[in-house]
């Protein structure tokens, strides 16, 4: 998860929604179509991204695409080291967010999240993540913040950096995210 939203510019909930079908390695892309998170009453949940414009197509580099095969070799190597009882991780139709047993899946359920799981295929949760970057003082949108600027210090327009963020206008970009470092 910390090297999609370092690279990605993601916000975290969009990371840990991710689907694998949400990614072709082939071509280097990243499409943005839900994100995962919890309502108070109804619990884990998948939603809309934050705004219309946030459903989007982010394209990754080669070291990415890298780096994410062997994620997914790794989750592979894990799901049959646990077997049956691995975790698989399903959206229900009510958009809730539900972990059962490999054993219990269907070809029409077997759908695993890319950066949320561990070597049980259970979702790794973002406080666990938070948790994880408090220690280094940092939290999960510092990401976001460092790939913006770093793309407009190259040289990157701020309207392809608003685009990638998932930014309805272009001045929201330039007024969080173009400081002088």
């Amino acid at each position: 998860p910390i090297n999609l939203l370092y690279h990605t510019g993601m916000r975290i909930g969009e990371v840990l929604g991710l689907f694998w079908d949400d990614i072709d390695l082939k071509k280097g892309e990243i499409s943005v179509s839900r994100q995962y998170t919890f309502i108070k009453g109804k619990g884990n949940v998948f939603t809309q991204p934050k705004t219309a414009s946030s459903i989007r197509k982010i394209l990754i580099d080669d070291n990415m695409v890298s780096l994410l095969r062997r994620w997914k070799v790794q989750q592979n190597e894990w799901e049959l080291a646990a077997g049956d009882s691995y975790c698989i991780v399903d959206e229900h139709p009510d958009h809730t967010a539900v972990m059962y047993s490999k054993c219990l899946s269907t070809a029409e359920t077997n759908r695993k999240m890319i950066v949320c799981s561990g070597p049980s295929g259970k979702l790794v949760s973002r406080a666990t993540i938070m948790q994880h970057l408090r220690k280094f003082g940092l939290n999960a949108h510092s990401f976001r913040h460092t790939h913006a600027t770093v793309l407009i210090e190259a040289g990157a327009s701020p309207k392809g950096v608003a685009g990638r963020l998932g930014h309805k206008r272009v001045d929201i970009t330039e007024n969080l995210y173009t400081h002088n470092t």
